[in-house]
């Protein structure tokens, strides 16, 4: 169960940090 939620949670963090990035480009841009 543990290696579970944390391969979710990786993909979750994942999946927030390219929106954290792609807001950070659209600012940037």
């Amino acid at each position: 169960v543990e290696e579970v939620l944390s391969s979710y949670g990786v993909k979750e963090m994942v999946r927030t940090g390219k929106v954290l990035m792609a807001r950070g480009d659209e600012q940037t841009a």
